[in-house]
Order: structure tokens, then C-alpha cells, then sequence
């Protein structure tokens, strides 16, 4: 079997970064005391390949050569195919992180035929067996190196990742089974399927992947202009929101920080803004076609600023219950000095308007 010597080790932003469909609870957003590691049932999913939702005879399981020849039987449509070679991906194979954090990560580790035998790897072997599925199962996969966005605290850093690409009708489609298979959290990884980035729209796949070779056919985006762009994830555009402002990351304001969305769907949308020294804080939101998030930055330094958007809600006839929330954007905020304050050597907040069009 031929594998690709481009070997990536992934970073553990690879499982963490994508905060893509991660939940809050409204008590934790009012408490502050949300942590970014949760999940929940209610994120922005697509069906199972119909192949994959139950377990497949033993027989298909037993090589990758097995696998490929099962669904070129059961499934003649080549698109429908190289999807159900993601979801197989997705959904049977477990990512390493206990390799990864110990570093033993090697070469023979990631091999397709190890990864296949141990159901588990990182990134790169993820990508190197759907490689090796697709070129048993008649689908041109393509092993893809290239760049994702870590997120860590408030500043955002380039990281290696790994995923695929296939060319079908002369339509260049990219997916990444290790996103959408789970996450890790507190040391361990949690399975948890999802098609946040099964054939996604280039437009939104480049929102925190950046090929190393872009196809000619994709929007055309330098390493600058990928890292500097706003963090965005899929449940965003899925939820028809729409960013106004800011257009960067990374802004520097002094008092307060507004994020503007075209919401014409009103969907309902919270925010909330973790402080340099660790601690959340509520942000102020005003609902409507045009909503507006401002939120406060009492001290210098990096904030990172989340907006939620509501997945849904148990409430009772009393007003008690509670509200589930998937993150939907990130942005950097650092608060800055006003002249008076530097000049006295102090931090003072402006008013709440602030530079970037906050309500006052």
C-alpha cells in the first residue's frame, strides 16, 4: 500500500479548535463559568449514509480491500460512495490523542493498514485510509496537508492538519472525517458524529481550512488573509446569519466590543466574552433582523469574544428551564488604553458605543 510520506502531526487543535457545534448552557453563559469543552446532541448534523447507520456484515469489515469492494456493491452512485467512505471514517474510527499527547506518534502508526486494524489514529492516518478506502471503493480520494486555525484563548495560531479532497464531475469537494468524528475533552476523546464538514462549500470549508495547493476553482486566499479573517463556524452560515462587523479577528477597542449579524431568520443569539485573566462575562444583545452583540473589556489586554446562537430551549410555563447554545463565531478583542488612562497610567473604558459601532 502506498502512502503519502507528507506525514502530519496534528496538533491538539485539530480536536479542539472546531468549538463547531459546542454547547452552552444559559446558567453557565450567566455564571461565567463555561469551560468550551462540552457537546451536545443538537449540533448542525446531515443523515448518516444510509450503509452506516447500522453495523456492517463482519465480512465487509474484514480488510480495506473488503470494505472498498462492499460499497462499490451497495452503493453505484460515486458521490453518494465517497460520502459513505466519510461517514465510515467518522463513525469508526476513534482519534489518538492518548498517542498524541504522549508523543508516539510514528510513521508505521498512521499507516492506513494499522489505522484500519486499530480504528484509531490522528489526522494524518485518518486521511491516509480514506485514501486507501476510496482508491478500493473506485472514488478518487486525495490526501490533502494544509493549515487550520487554533484558537487558544484569544489569539489565533497557525496549525498543520490533515483531511481529503475528491474530484467528481470536475467539482473539487473536501472532507474531514477527524472533525467531524468527536472532540476531546478532559483528556479523553468523545465520539460524536456530525457532517459540519462533509462536502462543505469551499467558502465555508476555507473559513478554518487553508489547503496547502487551493484548487484553481476555489476562492483564491493567502496564509494572511486566512489567519486575519473572522472564526466562523458552519452552524453559522446554516443558521442564514450574516457578518457586518467586525471583518478581522483581531480588533483593538477601547470599552467595548459590538459584533454586528444580518440575522433574518431571528434567531435568538447570545454572547459572551472571556477576560484576560480567565473569567466570563455577559455580553448585551439587541434581538432583530440586524442584531447587535456589545461586549464589555474592563482591562488591556486579549478577550475572546463568542457569539451563540440558540439551539433550543425547555422552558417551563414558570420561566424556569434551560436553553442550549451552539458557538457560532470568535473573534479577538483587545482592549486598549484611552489616552487619559495611559497618560494616568490606568485602564479606563470609553463609553459602550466604542469604535465599532456598539449600542451606547
Amino acid at each position: 500500500m502506498i502512502w503519502h510520506r507528507s506525514f502530519v502531526l496534528c496538533s491538539l487543535a485539530s480536536l479542539i479548535v472546531p468549538f463547531l457545534g459546542d454547547t452552552v448552557e444559559a446558567a453557565e453563559l450567566q455564571a461565567g463559568t463555561y469551560s468550551g469543552t462540552r457537546r451536545s446532541e443538537g449540533e448542525l448534523t446531515s443523515p448518516l449514509h444510509p450503509l452506516m447507520v447500522k453495523p456492517l456484515p463482519a465480512e465487509a469489515e474484514q480488510s480495506i480491500s473488503s470494505l472498498g469492494a462492499y460499497l462499490i456493491k451497495m452503493e453505484p452512485n460515486v458521490m453518494s460512495r465517497a460520502k459513505a467512505i466519510h461517514d465510515w471514517l467518522a463513525t469508526r474510527i476513534e482519534y489518538d490523542y492518548a498517542a498524541l499527547r504522549s508523543g508516539s506518534i510514528t510513521w508505521e502508526l498512521e499507516a492506513p493498514e494499522v489505522v484500519f486494524r486499530r480504528r484509531s489514529g490522528v489526522c494524518a492516518g485518518f486521511a491516509q485510509l480514506g485514501v486507501a478506502i476510496g482508491a478500493s471503493a473506485g472514488v478518487p480520494v486525495r490526501y490533502v496537508k494544509g493549515l487550520v486555525r487554533d484558537i487558544s484563548k484569544a489569539a489565533v495560531k497557525p496549525s498543520v492538519h490533515a483531511w481529503n479532497e475528491v474530484t467528481l464531475d470536475g467539482t473539487v469537494h473536501a472532507f474531514d472525517a477527524t472533525w467531524d468524528a468527536g472532540t476531546v475533552s478532559s483528556g479523553h476523546f468523545l465520539r460524536s458524529y456530525r457532517a459540519d464538514y462533509r462536502f462543505t462549500e469551499p467558502s465555508v470549508f476555507m473559513v478554518d481550512h487553508l489547503p496547502e495547493a487551493l484548487p484553481a476553482s476555489w476562492p483564491q486566499k493567502s496564509k494572511a488573509d486566512f489567519m486575519d479573517q473572522p472564526s466562523l463556524s458552519p452552524r453559522f452560515f446554516a443558521d442564514g446569519l450574516g457578518l457586518i462587523s467586525p471583518t478581522r479577528f483581531r480588533t483593538e477597542s477601547s470599552g467595548s466590543f459590538s459584533v454586528t449579524l444580518l440575522n433574518p431568520n431571528s434567531k435568538t443569539i447570545a454572547g459572551m466574552v472571556r477576560r484576560p485573566d480567565g473569567r466570563f462575562e455577559d455580553c448585551e444583545t439587541r434581538q432583530g433582523s440586524v442584531t447587535v452583540v456589545v461586549c464589555p473589556l474592563r482591562t488591556p489586554g486579549a478577550h475572546l469574544v463568542e457569539v451563540n446562537s440558540l439551539l433550543h430551549a425547555a422552558m417551563q410555563p414558570d420561566g424556569s428551564g434551560t436553553r442550549s447554545y451552539a458557538r457560532v463565531a470568535w473573534f479577538e478583542a483587545v482592549g486598549a488604553m484611552t489616552s487619559s488612562a495611559k497618560r494616568a497610567g490606568r485602564f479606563e473604558p470609553t463609553s459602550r458605543k466604542g469604535a465599532n459601532g456598539g449600542i451606547p
